[in-house]
């Protein structure tokens, strides 16, 4: 067996091929579909060695969609119905998590390799399909006279139909399903591409408030930082006329110089220290702005994946 899949081993006495491949009509996974008997072209293996089940639209094709495999593993239960084996219809339904798979087969013979394999393959010495009375009758009136199911067989593309006109609506239904798929792909990128332009002119418009919000404080600040100077030296030249027309001392003169300069200073320090402050919020908004808007872009990119991987998971 498959190293990654040792929990899984072949019946001792099985004698049959490994990796089995026949023709099947699958019934939509789409239930509605699937009630208007709705049906498609699959390839039905079971590889015993790999314990995996798959049913690709073609047996050589190199394009193989991941979602038309199913590992034993995921497997919830079968059914494999013969009731109306007397009519040439034998159908098997494959039980998963995620969806119920159909399968109509041509003749007994494809039918009866498929489900032996299952019935054979062993999960923790139980097989994934355990028989059910139906069945062991079938087989064993196949395995006494093969040639008495002959009647029905026919090629790949004469699978016995439930009612005659039941395949003309492979292609309408494919195509309907890949216009469908394409339709909501469409809606879902132009939602993005929506929600994208709307969070970056969100983006920018806040950029441009802290802009102008940020200019707006620095030129006040400069405009009060003006008033306070030419009020200090309007105070300074005032009481440097005073002191003249007074007759002031040199020592008083230069400690009135003084004084200035320490207001002055001051002041200055004053203003240094608030520009500072208002260039710190000005940076701190725009960090908070980008940081808001990378969260959000992130959010709707994976809101986005998510959509896509739903698309693909339903079609």
């Amino acid at each position: 067996m498959d190293q990654t899949n040792t929990a899984y081993s072949v019946n001792q006495t099985y004698t049959g091929p490994r990796n089995i491949s026949v023709p099947t009509r699958m019934y939509s996974k789409n239930k509605m579909l699937s009630a208007l008997h709705m049906k498609s072209k699959r390839v039905l293996c079971v590889n015993m060695d790999m314990a995996l089940l798959t049913f690709h639209p073609d047996k050589d094709s190199a394009d193989r969609d991941v979602k038309d495999e199913v590992p034993f593993s995921r497997i919830k239960s079968i059914d494999a119905d013969v009731t109306s084996a007397s009519k040439g219809k034998y159908y098997l339904t494959v039980i998963t998590d995620e969806c119920d798979l159909k399968f109509k087969f041509k003749d007994a013979k494809d039918f009866h390799s498929v489900v032996d394999a299952l019935r054979n393959c062993l999960h923790n010495d139980k097989p994934v399909y355990t028989a059910s009375s139906g069945y062991n009758s079938l087989s064993q009136n196949y395995a006494t006279n093969p040639t008495a199911y002959d009647t029905h067989r026919g090629d790949d593309h004469d699978i016995s139909s439930d009612d005659a006109h039941d395949y003309a609506y492979h292609n309408k239904e494919r195509d309907m399903v890949k216009n469908t798929r394409q339709a909501q792909t469409n809606a879902a990128e132009d939602v993005h591409h929506v929600n994208k332009e709307l969070i970056k002119d969100d983006y920018k418009g806040n950029r441009d408030n802290i802009n102008t919000y940020a200019d707006n404080s620095k030129d006040a600040l400069k405009d009060d930082y003006k008033a306070d100077k030419r009020s200090l030296d309007n105070q300074y030249d005032a009481q440097k006329d005073y002191m003249k027309n007074t007759g002031a001392t040199s020592a008083q003169k230069d400690a009135l110089k003084d004084d200035y300069k320490a207001e002055k200073k001051n002041l200055d320090h004053q203003y240094d220290a608030q520009k500072d402050y208002i260039k710190g919020s000005e940076k701190i908004a725009h960090d908070a702005n980008k940081a808001n808007y990378e969260a959000t872009k992130d959010g709707i990119n994976q809101q986005y994946d998510a959509t896509k991987n739903n698309i693909d998971a339903r079609y």
